[in-house]
Parts: structure tokens; sequence; C-alpha cells
């Protein structure tokens, strides 16, 4: 359908170029907050503060440089949290933006609250591989929403044409963005667990096709399996963007998704072979939030 071509009457255009650049920021913020998310468990600094929500019973610890990554995430998620309560703010002062964005607002307001309770249980829990893992699915979902959020709010006023090709992506533009999440998660399952080596050789995994599932084998099996099956829906839909015509956010995804996918792949490939280095395991989130990101911004554009 086309977007709402209602000009935004009680919202001076000023106002709505900085929320636009607000959301897009703020979805920026968390992308970021992910990623160092990532360098802090891999590199071990999870437990650098050993307390919450402070840092050695201070806002401002002594640092070396674990202590630094934990604090400086904290730091983030802070200026996130404050980010969106003040757009959520301006939203439900302004008739017109809350009965268009107060769904977004408060499905997000409602997933930073648990993300919170999550990143404090993360901490005192010692770094629970359930508690971590809960805490990336949170904190990719809150992404999600902020991102097509963001979207929304960037659209806001204005009238595009629908896409003529939208109904031939049927249930992909669902099923790949949800495939991806669950990959992540496991991906997260396979990080709290230390079962990053669990199968040290690629493509077999201790020198097998299937082997048993027991033990650390089971999640990075597992995560192996979803990637299989994650490459398949992303590849299916890539085909379908690259046949259709769309917007320009749509075009752009088309050719956005392969280098991406491809980059992934090579990256979870590239993480066994060498043994998990740093800056590749914390590389093979970034794009996977990415990719996430891409997803979802092909679902938006082709909602029906």
């Amino acid at each position: 359908p086309a977007r709402s071509a209602a000009s935004p009457r009680l919202f001076a255009t000023t106002k709505l170029v900085v929320l636009r650049w607000s959301c897009a920021v703020l979805a920026g913020l968390i992308f970021c907050l992910i990623s160092l998310g990532g360098l802090v468990r891999n590199a071990g600094a999870g437990l650098s503060c050993p307390d919450w929500p402070l840092c050695y019973g201070k806002v401002v610890p002594p640092m070396d440089y674990q202590i630094f990554l934990e604090w400086f995430h904290r730091l983030i998620a802070g200026s996130v949290s404050i980010f969106l309560l003040g757009i959520s703010a301006v939203i439900f002062l302004n008739k017109e933006l809350r009965t268009r964005f107060a769904k977004y607002c408060i499905g997000a307001l409602s997933l930073l609250a648990v993300q919170i309770v999550l990143g404090g249980l993360t901490v005192l829990h010692l770094l629970s591989p359930k508690w971590v893992s809960s805490h990336l699915a949170v904190g990719m979902a809150f992404f999600g929403v902020i991102l097509v959020l963001a979207l929304d709010v960037w659209d806001f006023g204005t009238r595009t044409k629908p896409s003529s090709a939208r109904k031939s992506f049927g249930v992909l533009v669902w099923l790949a963005p949800l495939a991806l999440y669950l990959q992540v998660i496991l991906g997260g399952l396979v990080s709290s667990n230390s079962a990053g080596l669990a199968c040290p050789d690629f493509p077999t995994c201790n020198g097998l096709w299937v082997p048993e599932l027991q033990g650390l084998v089971k999640f990075q099996f597992a995560h192996r399996l979803g990637s299989l099956a994650v490459t398949g829906v992303v590849a299916t839909l890539i085909f379908k963007l690259w046949r259709s015509k769309g917007s320009s956010r749509l075009s752009l995804a088309a050719w956005s998704l392969p280098v991406l996918l491809f980059t992934q792949l090579t990256l979870g490939i590239g993480s066994v072979l060498f043994q998990l280095p740093l800056l590749m395991s914390v590389a093979h989130l970034a794009v996977a939030a990415a990719l996430f990101g891409t997803l979802l911004v092909v679902r938006y554009e082709t909602r029906v």
C-alpha cells in the first residue's frame, strides 16, 4: 500500500527532520551496542565489572582494557536508554505522531526494560549461558523494532507508490528475518557455552558429517545446520529481489544481501579454521546484525 500522504500538520518540518535522524542514530547506536557486546563477550570482559549497575561500586571505576570494554558497553546502553526516552516523549506528546508510532515506542520501551533486567542478571549470575543468550535475543528484537520505527518515521508525510511485485515475495519476507533471528540465538548459545571449537574442522565435525549430538557438539552442529537453512531461505529471497522491480531500498537490499551473506558465511567458516580470532568472532555477530536489519528493510518495503 502507498505510505501515508498526510502531511505532519501538527509537527514542524524541522522537528520532523530531527526526529527522523534521531531514530536513525538510535538504530545505529543499538547496532554498535550489539557489536560491542560481542567484543565484550569474546574478549572475556563480561565480568570485568562484577557488580551492577555500578562498576566496583563506582560510576567511573579505575580502568584497564577489559574494565573499559564492559564499562563502555554500559555507557552506550545508558545512552540508548536516554535516547529512546527522548524520542518516545516527542512521539507521545504529539497526537499525529502518537497515533502512528506509539506502538513502536511501547514495544521498544518494554523490550528495553526486559533488556536492562537481563543485563543485570547476566552479570549477577556470572555469565550463565541462558542469561547471555536471552540478553542477545532481546537485544536483536529491540534493534529490529527501532529499525522499523526509523524507517516508518522517515516515510512519515511522504508519498510512495506501492511496488507491483510485493505480493510475489509471499512468506519469504517473514521467514528470512525469523530464520536469521533464530540463527543468531543459536550463535549466542554456541558462544556462551564456549562451543565455538566443539567442531574444530570444517565442513566435517570431528571428522564426521553427522557427529553424535552430545555435549558441546550439539550446539555447534545445530548452528551449522541453521546456517544451511538460513542460506537457502535468504538466497531464494535474493533471487526474487533480483527479478522484481521495487523501491530504491529494495534495490539496495538486493545487492547488499548477497555480499552480507557471503561475508557472514566466510566469517563463520574462518572462525572455526583459525580458532576463533577475536576480531573475526566480533565481525561475525556484527554482520549477522547487519544482515538481520537488511532483511527487516525488505520486510518493511514489501508489506501489503
